[in-house]
């Protein structure tokens, strides 16, 4: 009815149409080629947490059993937006991690930024579970006292800022003629 409504975020239909554009043809390798790279991500940033967080064996061991796991390479190789869409959650705990020392301003813009892309790829669990994951690290040695800062609080108005603005953007302008 002349309304643009999201039932799916665009930004996971922009990693199709990205290849496809450059390559000049939509096939099955590139329908299914984002959902790879996102396998890829999700494996290497699972190997990177359990080595961070525990020690080589445990990264080592996480990233095996998520390979052997039916479920993952079943998603993996899929033309879907959930292993983009895992793949931001990882992302951002790997950030987390790798930074959750660090005060600074553009620390905490990267990780809600990767939220906010996240969410645009599948949708709200992006938003929600990295914060939530991430949460039990904080409470170790009382860390989340150094993280509620003013830095942190504009970082997250600024990501929430991104998130929205990008639904007011394509809400409020023109439809496309070919609409």
């Amino acid at each position: 009815n002349g309304v643009v409504c999201f039932h799916n975020p665009l930004l996971s239909y922009l990693l199709i149409a990205g290849p496809a554009i450059l390559c000049g043809t939509l096939n099955e390798f590139l329908l299914r080629l984002p959902n790879a790279i996102s396998g890829l991500i999700v494996l290497s940033g699972t190997v990177y947490l359990g080595r961070k967080l525990f020690n080589k064996t445990v990264g080592l061991t996480a990233g095996w059993m998520m390979l052997g796991s039916y479920a993952f390479l079943w998603f993996a190789r899929l033309a879907e937006a959930d292993m983009s869409n895992l793949a931001a959650i990882v992302l951002a705990l790997v950030w987390f991690v790798h930074f959750r020392h660090h005060t600074s301003f553009w620390v905490y813009l990267g990780f809600f930024l990767i939220c906010a892309i996240g969410a645009h790829l599948k949708g709200m669990p992006a938003w929600i579970l990295p914060p939530l994951l991430a949460l039990p690290l904080t409470l170790e040695n009382r860390l989340f006292l150094r993280h509620i800062n003013g830095k942190m609080f504009l970082a997250l108005l600024i990501g929430i800022g991104v998130f929205i603005g990008f639904f007011w953007y394509i809400g409020t302008g023109p439809m496309p003629e070919t609409y």
